[in-house]
């Protein structure tokens, strides 16, 4: 599976879930940017680590808000 053609595909629906995700931690407008930017390094990171541990249990979006959820933590 390419799974930079997947990141791509589906960058729309990260930067939504990681916006989201941001206002929900009262995150600036600015800090929601640099959280994107975040995501989008920790999704490429590895290889693409985190889309290759997908494994179609559920949804990709359930899966992404999860993973996006988690990293907010971080």
């Amino acid at each position: 599976m390419n799974y930079q053609k997947l990141l791509i595909d589906n960058l729309a629906l990260i930067d939504q879930l990681a916006r989201m995700t941001g206002r929900r931690q009262h995150l600036s407008v600015d800090e929601q940017q640099d959280f994107c930017g975040y995501v989008r390094l920790k999704l490429i990171e590895d290889d693409y680590a985190v889309l290759r541990k997908f494994k179609h249990r559920s949804s990709l979006w359930t899966y992404l808000a999860m993973v996006i959820e988690r990293a907010a933590l971080d």
